[in-house]
């Protein structure tokens, strides 16, 4: 069974956290921060985007979330595509955007940034490939 976790990006503050809590009656969200998570601040839901953790890790053993971009050699070129979350009629899960799902598996990408700290990384069609 995959772990569920959650971070958040805050489009205020222009930070990545991880969530530790999610209270939706109250439209927060609890942030951890630090590494002990003993600091712990309230977002609003209205003010940022949560991104699941897919449950799968890249290359570098680097945990693979929603909105992050990664790089992967495919069909002789190198790709750079962002993941997403689907809902499909039969099942729902996680794939790369442009690509789909027929694709390398996740241990041969790299994760090179997401697309809110790093938007430059997705060009205007949402993938590109170098030969």
């Amino acid at each position: 069974m995959r772990e569920i976790k959650f971070r958040a990006w805050s489009h205020r503050a222009k930070q990545l956290k991880q969530v530790e809590r999610i209270f939706f009656n109250e439209n927060t969200i609890q942030i951890s921060h630090g590494f002990t998570g003993d600091d712990i601040s309230e977002w609003f839901l209205d003010h940022c985007e949560l991104m699941q953790y897919t449950g799968l890790k890249d290359r570098n053993g680097k945990e693979i979330y929603e909105g992050d971009v990664v790089k992967f050699s495919w069909l002789r070129s190198e790709i750079i595509d962002q993941i997403e979350y689907v809902k499909l009629n039969f099942a729902s899960g996680f794939q790369l955007k442009k690509i789909g799902s027929y694709t390398p598996p996740a241990c041969e990408w790299t994760i090179i940034g997401n697309i809110y700290q790093n938007p430059e990384l997705i060009p205007n069609d949402g993938l590109e490939l170098r030969k």
